[in-house]
């Protein structure tokens, strides 16, 4: 009986456990936003429930522009919480019931969204980006960010479909910052851009 009792009293404290290591792989400690981790395991689910709703899948990849010259500047904890008053400002700014904010790397991030056209996925990344460029940092008190964004293609991989969002993301940059680009389907500036890197 004894037993018994100390077997029930060890369930819920390992359901606990199991729920927060749970969390720890998925969420990103410094941001409180989902992680990669997350984005590969549910990634296929988010654009299958937009294909439900005869939505299509936006992938907009974004991160701050001289991230590392800010660092340098000022210092990697303000850096930290640069990010994480960005996070929080793109997290109130998204809806919540059907886009996600994922970071993906130390400075990269990325939002998921439904999406209608190219048109309205353009119109979405450019008020998120005068959102930023507008809004007031306690540590640095202003910002940039670039975004390049694709739509969703079925005929290629969702690994293909997040390196063609990055590469746009990269033409922001070279472009001169506090941009958005995104990718035009009849476009082989990226097919070009990985035939380059394989010839050397």
């Amino acid at each position: 009986m004894e037993e018994k009792l100390k077997l029930e009293e060890q369930q819920p404290l390992q359901v606990v456990e199991k729920v927060q290591d749970q969390h720890i792989q998925t969420i990103d400690p410094l941001t409180n936003t989902y992680n990669k981790t997350y984005f590969d395991k549910h990634i296929s689910e988010i654009i299958i429930r937009n294909q439900h709703n005869d939505y299509e899948t936006g992938i907009i990849c974004f991160n701050v522009d001289l991230m590392s010259r800010l660092n340098e500047n000022y210092s990697f904890e303000i850096g930290d919480s640069v990010l994480q008053s960005l996070s929080l400002l793109v997290t109130e700014f998204k809806t919540p019931q059907t886009d996600y904010l994922f970071r993906l790397t130390d400075s990269e991030f990325a939002l998921v969204i439904p999406t209608k056209s190219q048109e309205e996925l353009f119109y979405y990344c450019e008020i998120l980006r005068d959102v930023i460029y507008n809004h007031h940092f306690e540590t640095v008190e202003k910002i940039t960010c670039s975004l390049g964004a694709v739509i969703f293609n079925q005929n290629l991989s969702i690994d293909t479909n997040l390196k063609q969002a990055e590469f746009m993301l990269e033409t922001s940059k070279k472009q001169g910052r506090n941009q958005t680009n995104l990718l035009n389907p009849n476009s082989s500036l990226f097919l070009e851009e990985q035939n380059k890197k394989q010839t050397f």
